[in-house]
């Protein structure tokens, strides 16, 4: 789940920022999304257009369940600085690779 949003540093003026989580909301054969959990590690990474050794990567540890299904950044990326490596009216590429560990409940 990626999101624009903007920066609320006290005291300087509002920047874009992107949010960047990592949603884990299944659904059982009967609808419901009650009762499960897992465990993840994940690493949320926006492309570099150019160079992948520019790629900007951060990592999260989490344990999801019903109640608190996502997890990641608020402020993964100022948007203005980086928009030249990353960013292009045509494509943009975000990238999640997630392990995840079932609970054994």
């Amino acid at each position: 789940m990626c999101i624009p949003r903007s920066s609320n540093a006290a005291g300087s003026e509002r920047k874009p920022t992107l949010g960047f989580f990592l949603q884990c909301n299944p659904i059982d054969v009967q609808g419901n999304n009650n009762g499960w959990s897992c465990y993840a590690r994940a690493t949320l990474s926006i492309l570099s257009r150019e160079k992948p050794e520019n790629d900007f990567n951060r990592r999260i540890n989490h344990f999801f369940y019903a109640k608190e299904n996502d997890w990641g950044y608020s402020n993964f990326m100022m948007m203005e600085v980086q928009s030249s490596l990353y960013f292009s009216v045509i494509c943009l590429s975000f990238v999640r690779t997630v392990r995840v560990n079932p609970d054994d409940n």
